[in-house]
């Protein structure tokens, strides 16, 4: 029962610093041009994906006691983030199987359209 009580505790503590960091976002979004339930549903989803792995890696990592304000933060720049990786997207898997297959993913593609 403890546990349960404990863990409940963790994920509300961490829901409320997502929620800050999200909430700062569509505030300053709010600033520059109306904001609708759409684009405040996008910036709450992407919020949610950022700060819960940036969490699970301070977990991983031992950094527990930096994880509300990191929480925080990913979660304000959730958006960005996701966007990023969207677009660079293609260069990020390529540079992530050269790193550890020493494969240049690019090259053969290269070669193998030159040799049709």
């Amino acid at each position: 029962m403890e546990d349960l009580i404990e863990s409940l505790k963790q994920f509300i503590e961490i829901a409320f610093y997502i929620t800050i960091g999200a909430a700062v976002k569509v505030m300053h979004q709010a600033r520059k041009e109306a904001i609708d339930k759409k684009r405040v549903i996008i910036t709450f989803t992407f919020a949610v994906f950022v700060g819960v792995i940036v969490n699970h890696l301070l977990i991983l990592q031992d950094l527990e006691k930096y994880s509300g304000i990191a929480v925080s933060i990913a979660a304000l720049l959730g958006e960005s983030f996701v966007t990023y990786l969207l677009t660079n997207s293609n260069n990020i898997f390529r540079s992530f199987i050269n790193s550890i297959f020493n494969i240049d993913v690019k090259n053969q593609v290269e070669n193998n359209d030159e040799n049709k």
